[in-house]
């Protein structure tokens, strides 16, 4: 994974985000504290948080209201978070599922060379 962050940009991220789910900030906020331009988009605030949780193994969850670090001592909010993520996993790859169907119904002439993924 390519790295498009500092060391110093994803430390001062952790010193915006607080621990608990009752702390969250939204991505804006992060965006305008940090000093990001995202445009509305949230990509590069996400990013910064991929980058986060990907090279500094930071345990930065969401939720509605927005990110937050994890409390160790809450292992029941943790595994809420982790459930969320795996079911909207699985909705976009029904969505892809779909959407390759439909193509293939529609484009008789040219289909699509991928395949559906397995979803439980």
């Amino acid at each position: 994974m390519p790295t498009n962050f500092t060391a110093q940009q994803r430390l001062n991220l952790l010193a915006i985000l607080q621990i608990g789910a009752q702390n969250a900030i939204t991505a804006e906020d992060i965006a305008n504290q940090l000093g990001l331009n995202d445009g509305g988009t949230q990509v590069p605030t996400r990013s910064l948080i991929t980058e986060c949780i990907d090279i500094d193994n930071d345990l930065i969850l969401s939720n509605s209201n927005g990110f937050y670090l994890a409390d160790i001592n809450n292992r029941q909010d943790f595994e809420h978070r982790i459930d969320s993520l795996e079911s909207r996993a699985r909705e976009i790859l029904k969505k892809r599922n779909k959407l390759i169907r439909r193509w293939n119904q529609k484009v008789l002439a040219n289909p699509c060379r991928k395949r559906s993924k397995y979803v439980h």
